[in-house]
């Protein structure tokens, strides 16, 4: 049985060598730690403000050189309406196949009248995801709906919605979901599964290996005509 997320999909997706260097040879990821460092502490404090718990002492760190661009992420969250909140960092797992589970772990879900929302916060620009067709819209829509589905709680996949919140830009872009979206995102993700569990994982030669963590290791880099 394999769990697989929609980072691995998008891996696997944009090279079938790197997914297997980071999924199945366990080599840590190379990172700006600086970036992962904000985009963890922003989702953090959002979390525990969600959750309810006292976060005075670290709303009063915030206002400080040093946490600039911390303090501006945590102003334009403030900005945006998060009420009827129900779950904060919701972590799930559906079985998809005999092989496969598919699992995740959603920012935030909240019920609007008849509608339930998954809330995502994202720290980068709005030009690096294209919301429709992205592999965790895609893994966050099919998993939630037949969550929700198995509760008995949304009978209609119009009933749902994921919302993107790019926090630096102050912007929101929203995907709903659809019978027609749900029979699409099924067989997106059963091609997808299956290319994983029949790959040889070759390597994906093109432009993109130049700016690849994983360029130094792998001997069969894109070389240009």
């Amino acid at each position: 049985m394999i769990i697989v997320t929609s980072g691995m999909l998008k891996a696997f997706e944009e090279c079938p060598q790197k997914y297997n260097l980071i999924y199945n040879e366990q080599l840590e990821i190379p990172s700006n730690t600086e970036f992962s460092d904000i985009g963890k502490e922003i989702h953090a404090l959002i979390n525990y403000k969600l959750k309810g718990f006292d976060i005075t002492k670290q709303l009063r760190t915030l206002n400080s050189p040093e946490n600039k661009e911390l303090y501006h992420l945590w102003q334009n969250f403030v900005d945006f309406k998060t009420d009827k909140v129900e779950k904060s960092e919701f972590t799930f797992t559906i079985p998809f196949s005999e092989k496969i589970k598919l699992t995740g772990r959603v920012d935030a879900i909240r019920k609007c009248e008849n509608n339930y929302e998954i809330l995502d916060w994202k720290t980068g620009s709005s030009q690096n995801i294209n919301p429709e067709k992205d592999m965790q819209t895609v893994m966050y829509l099919y998993c939630i709906y037949n969550l929700l589905r198995c509760q008995g709680l949304a009978a209609d996949t119009v009933n749902l919605l994921l919302t993107y919140v790019f926090l630096k830009e102050k912007k929101t872009v929203t995907v709903p979901f659809s019978p027609e979206k749900y029979n699409l995102y099924e067989k997106i993700l059963s091609e997808k599964t299956n290319k994983i569990l029949n790959s040889n994982f070759e390597r994906n030669p093109k432009a993109s290996c130049e700016k690849c963590s994983f360029k130094f290791i792998c001997n069969q880099a894109y070389k240009p005509n």
